[in-house]
């Protein structure tokens, strides 16, 4: 991961005019950006060690670039996650109180069979009830 230290390789003295960083700096460089200490940087007016600097500026950038892109997914997951969430609760709601209207229309249904049954006897009563007022009119 990152370190808030900044460790500087030092540049080893110049000979002739020449200050190419040594095998040793550029490997023990190159380790600690796999380790991911981007802070780090060749000390040198070399050409290799202004490349390798360059490189784990880019390296590190991009590495930033995709913690933000990671973080900013995880967030809208996150958001997304809660907002079904919310959904699911509406619709379980919702299903509940379908239940109600539906247990609701069952009883109403159950009602007006009741009520269909009890009309049914009152007409044949009252059916046979006119058919003895007839008989009992003749009667008469």
């Amino acid at each position: 991961m990152f370190r808030s230290a900044v460790k500087v390789v030092p540049a080893r003295a110049l000979n002739h005019n020449d200050d190419r960083p040594d095998d040793t700096e550029v490997i023990a460089f190159i380790q600690d950006m796999i380790a991911g200490q981007c802070l780090n940087r060749l000390q040198s007016n070399h050409p290799l060690a202004s490349s390798l600097n360059q490189l784990v500026d880019t390296l590190c950038q991009t590495k930033r670039a995709d913690i933000d892109r990671a973080v900013k997914v995880s967030i809208q997951t996150s958001k997304t996650a809660i907002e079904t969430a919310h959904i699911v609760s509406d619709l379980q709601q919702i299903s509940e109180e379908v239940e109600a209207m539906a247990a609701a229309s069952e009883e109403m249904v159950a009602s007006v069979r009741e009520i269909k049954d009890t009309g049914t006897e009152i007409a044949e009563k009252a059916r046979i009830s006119n058919d003895a007022t007839k008989t009992s009119a003749l009667a008469v």
